[in-house]
């Protein structure tokens, strides 16, 4: 592209609309600010139109060298950029809408079919064939106490995980109200916060925890988690502004429907109910493994005394009747195991996945004018019916592969500590880069499920849709640059660690000399914190997701929506000026 025709496009970012200053102004591309060949034309024209003034700002945004004979060339050369704008605008229509079929008639339509339905199906068998492991264990001969109280000792801490339950429902709708109205002190509350209680945490480790290396190693994971906030706060403060501007905007959406929320404490009530029936049903079968064991233990002892008189005789026979047992039951242990983990993850990813598309719909209709003059409790009636029967096997579908992702990630780990010293570098790469993809998966598959929410597609079509967006908008260097899904799990983190102190404290006080203080109370009161978290906060996730969606496809309705608030207008300046 030459030189000269990019000051025309350039112009169109100068927040001023000053002239080429020798001192401040350096020859860049424009694809320095927004890359040419990943502009959708519908937001680059947006950019040109609601940029306004930066009053009182002492930066001038990077501008292109202007030379006297420039102006003369650029009056030439804007037609043939107007050109290339249209051409490019065309081939985004093509693309969107004859490749991808997606038109604006297609969205939030009134008949839907159901979406991957294969998927839908295995779901459900899943679901009831756990249901029937849990019955059947429930309701067998085994002693149902001795399973409670000597794997978990839940009879005896009933009123502490009530307790992590009430806290973290309650420490998610105090940060819910923070940033509704504080959210401009929301993102640094939440960071120095989180490193005030990792210290905190740190300090206790060397005060209390008994042994040395225990108590070494508690102080480091600490202060190293402290010292990773702070080094992510250094990171993201000078982006901090932004992501409070588009919190606030999606709270703001989320408080004109706020049966969204009834909606997230139904998917908690869900959530525990799943995770308890599957506590129950893990550690019975764990209980049935060690009688089998303890019956092969009764056989071989009444083999050695039939056959006493004939040591070669009984040792062959006990060889025999080991490898027998250890085979098949092995076999079927790692099958159970395998399939009990794969439903924890699959079906905990539904729950908040449901959620997720659900926010996203509401803002959705909220967006695209669907929601005028209706009822806001009947918009999310509407929007998470949809969600629970059409869309519900795209959900399925996409909660599946980050739920496989996890459960190889929970082998190799496995597999890591079954042999640690043979190649335990090389499980703790592979561990790494599976948690990268599942990482890459998960932040991906909240824009197709938006395109769920809003076309009812099916998963891979609503994929490939997200991605022909991201390909093609200016919408990666706002993604690229936000800051909210860091502070979302930083406070997934907190509410972990306050609900795990919690119940150890609570423990601790009751009987100082409990040994079992870590994995009987802090350890499933901080997981309980967490999956309260997560699943309560997920409806801001799925929000701030979508506002980017419907930004990419239609960005002149957020500046006409918010022109007090100015959030389209920092979206488009965020787009177009680099840092300082």
């Amino acid at each position: 592209m030459p030189k000269v025709s990019q000051v025309t496009e350039i112009e169109a970012f100068n927040p001023q609309g000053q002239t080429a200053n020798s001192e401040h102004s350096s020859a860049i591309e424009l694809s320095d600010i927004v890359p040419e060949r990943v502009v959708r034309p519908s937001v680059l024209t947006f950019l040109k139109k609601k940029n306004p003034s930066r009053e009182g700002s002492q930066r001038v945004a990077p501008i292109a060298e202007v030379k006297e004979s420039g102006e003369q060339a650029n009056t030439a050369t804007s037609g043939d950029v107007e050109q290339g704008s249209q051409r490019d605008s065309q081939k985004l229509y093509d693309v969107m809408v004859k490749d991808l079929g997606l038109k604006e008639e297609h969205r939030f339509p009134s008949r839907r079919r159901c979406t991957d339905i294969f998927f839908f199906i295995i779901f459900w068998l899943q679901v009831a064939g756990l249901i029937a492991v849990f019955l059947f264990r429930y309701n067998s001969n085994v002693d149902n106490q001795v399973v409670l109280d000597s794997w978990m000792h839940v009879k005896g801490r009933i009123f502490t995980y009530g307790a992590a339950v009430g806290l973290a429902l309650l420490l998610a709708g105090l940060w819910l109200v923070f940033m509704r109205f504080g959210a401009k002190y929301l993102i640094r509350t939440t960071i120095f916060t989180s490193v005030g209680v990792c210290a905190l945490f740190g300090g206790i480790s060397l005060a209390i925890v008994q042994g040395t290396g225990a108590r070494i190693g508690w102080a480091a994971f600490w202060f190293t988690i402290c010292l990773l906030c702070v080094l992510y706060y250094v990171l993201i403060r000078k982006r901090i502004p932004f992501a409070t501007l588009v919190m606030r905007t999606a709270l703001h959406i989320l408080a004109d429907f706020p049966s969204i929320f009834a909606v997230a404490f139904f998917s908690n009530f869900l959530q525990i109910l799943w995770v308890a029936m599957w506590i129950y049903t893990y550690f019975s079968i764990q209980n049935m493994w060690q009688q089998w064991a303890d019956e092969n233990q009764a056989e071989l002892i009444a083999l050695a005394h039939n056959e006493t008189f004939n040591v070669s005789s009984f040792n062959a026979s006990a060889t025999n009747i080991t490898a027998e047992l250890s085979t098949s039951e092995e076999i079927f242990a790692n099958l159970i195991s395998f399939y009990l983990f794969l439903s924890l993850f699959w079906t905990s990813m539904v729950i908040r996945n449901t959620l997720f598309v659900t926010a996203s719909g509401v803002v959705a209709h909220w967006y695209m004018g669907q929601a005028e003059g209706k009822k806001p409790a009947a918009v999310v009636g509407k929007v998470f019916g949809v969600a629970v029967s059409k869309n519900f096997g795209s959900i399925i579908f996409g909660s599946l592969l980050v739920s496989f992702i996890r459960l190889i990630r929970v082998i190799v780990e496995g597999l890591r500590r079954y042999n640690p010293l043979q190649n335990g570098w090389l499980w703790m790469v592979a561990d790494f880069c599976f948690g990268c993809v599942e990482a890459l998966v998960r932040y991906f598959n909240g824009f197709a499920y938006a395109y769920i929410a809003i076309y009812g597609r099916s998963f891979i079509a609503s994929a490939k849709a997200a991605w022909e967006l991201f390909r093609r908008s200016g919408l990666d260097r706002v993604v690229n640059d936000d800051v909210i899904s860091g502070t979302l799990f930083l406070t997934y983190l907190l509410v972990a660690c306050l609900c795990g102190g919690m119940g150890a404290f609570w423990v601790y006080q009751q009987d100082s000399a409990e040994s079992d203080w870590f994995y009987g109370a802090a350890l499933p009161c901080a997981i309980i914190g967490f999956i309260m978290g997560v699943v309560t906060l997920d409806t801001v996730a799925g929000a701030v997701t979508t506002l980017f969606v419907c930004f990419g496809e239609e960005p002149e309705k957020l500046y006409a929506r918010f022109p007090d608030l100015g959030t389209g207008r920092n979206i488009s300046n965020h787009v177009a000026f680099e840092e300082a």
